[in-house]
């Protein structure tokens, strides 16, 4: 499977957004909200709003701003480099993308399966 694809169906949630302008978001990325539009996932905007994937991807120079993200269910993301094993609590890493959540950060979702260290996705439920 790649980032963005839903992997079950069950309790799935799927909702249309607006991009933040001048954003460019890829399929797959974890993705939050400013208040100016939807705009790729941080540490401090996990903080004050939900983190959720990018179930489509936009262009920064797109004049479509609208694009559809996961707002709950089962997905595969996209992740840092690092092994992360099904059941370990996930958060915001770079590049908008998921990692093991440290202590003391935001929690979002949670590891489905197991990804190997190379993988650059993985099956997360939230």
């Amino acid at each position: 499977m790649t980032a963005g694809e839903v992997f079950r169906t069950t309790h799935l949630i799927i909702e249309p957004v607006t991009a933040k302008t001048g954003e460019a978001i890829e399929k797959g990325s974890l993705v939050c909200t400013d208040n100016d539009g939807f705009t790729g996932a941080t540490n401090a905007l996990a903080a004050t709003s939900a983190v959720y994937v990018a179930h489509e991807s936009v262009k920064s120079d797109s004049f479509v701003r609208k694009f559809r993200v996961v707002m709950a269910g089962a997905v595969y993301a996209k992740k840092n480099p690092g092994a992360i094993k099904q059941g370990q609590k996930l958060s915001v890493g770079t590049n908008n993308a998921c990692k093991v959540a440290a202590s003391g950060e935001i929690v979002f979702a949670v590891a489905a399966y197991d990804a190997e260290d190379t993988d650059e996705e993985v099956a997360i439920r939230f």
